[in-house]
């Protein structure tokens, strides 16, 4: 019952989105004196990259409204992390061995409905990555625009679930 006010903005530029996103507070269902205290987004993250897995918790570790859940190094991990702690939003390398992260991505949208998924990933090869029809998920960036725009795209895509009655 709590009111948002939230303002967004995406434009396309050059071939690439920018995202712009003010901050995003949602209402707990805490009661008390609490009550109205911002709920934090969320977020388990997904690489078979150890160092990168590590660089992503540093990035988001600490930014505003924002609780990494679970980190996962495989989508098997991804699934079982998902299922015990329920986030809000899984951030995904696409390129991991055994279970893409096409795939994972997929799963945990299947199992999880309103989870809203980010692909990420590295590869400098336009045939390894992706096409939009293909990935079915909320956001793809390429690892090299992550320390720059992860955090507005997960806020705008908190934003975009707050439009409607979610579990945010």
């Amino acid at each position: 019952d709590a009111a948002w006010e939230i303002k967004s903005q995406i434009s396309q530029f050059a071939g690439s989105f920018r995202v712009e996103a003010h901050r995003l507070e949602v209402a707990s269902t805490r009661v008390g004196s609490d009550a109205m205290e911002p709920r934090p987004i969320r977020i388990l993250l997904v690489d078979d990259d150890l160092s990168f897995l590590r660089s992503l918790e540093a990035l988001l570790t600490g930014e505003p409204g924002l609780e990494i859940i679970g980190k996962a190094a495989s989508g098997e991990e991804a699934l079982a992390a998902a299922t015990r702690a329920e986030p809000d939003l899984a951030v995904i390398d696409v390129l991991m061995p055994a279970m893409s992260g096409i795939e994972c991505a997929h799963l945990l949208q299947e199992r999880h409905p309103k989870m809203r998924v980010i692909l990420i990933s590295g590869s400098i090869f336009e045939d390894r990555r992706p096409h939009p029809d293909e990935r079915g998920t909320d956001a793809y960036l390429d690892k090299s625009e992550v320390p720059e725009r992860l955090h507005a795209t997960i806020m705008a895509l908190a934003a975009e679930a707050t439009a409607a009655p979610t579990n945010w």
